[in-house]
């Protein structure tokens, strides 16, 4: 009788896996799909974050304004490496409320 320990693998069985996290599967490899080919959100947008150059971009701001939304805490933000993010949310309450940085 041969033994199908852990460590090795038996490519002839079959699993049996719930329809409902098949198509969770399906969804996930589509999504990663497109985000490789270059079509969709990126996840930072997904979850509302931009990067510096995309919200100057968007709001059409300079990275000195940023900057010094930033340094007068007016301005969250995340810094991953040498990229500085920010949510899109913040950024449109601070244009609304008109906030502007002191000298």
């Amino acid at each position: 009788m041969k033994d199908f320990g852990s460590n090795q693998k038996n490519s002839a069985g079959y699993l049996i896996v719930p329809h409902e996290i098949l198509e969770s599967i399906e969804k996930n490899q589509i999504e990663i799909l497109n985000l490789l080919k270059g079509k969709g959100k990126p996840e930072t947008e997904a979850l509302n974050y931009v990067d510096e150059k995309k919200a100057i971009e968007l709001v059409g701001k300079k990275a000195t304004w940023f900057w010094q939304m930033r340094k007068a805490g007016l301005l969250n933000y995340t810094k991953v490496g040498a990229k500085v993010y920010y949510s899109l949310d913040e950024i449109r309450n601070l244009l609304s409320n008109g906030i502007k940085p002191q000298k």
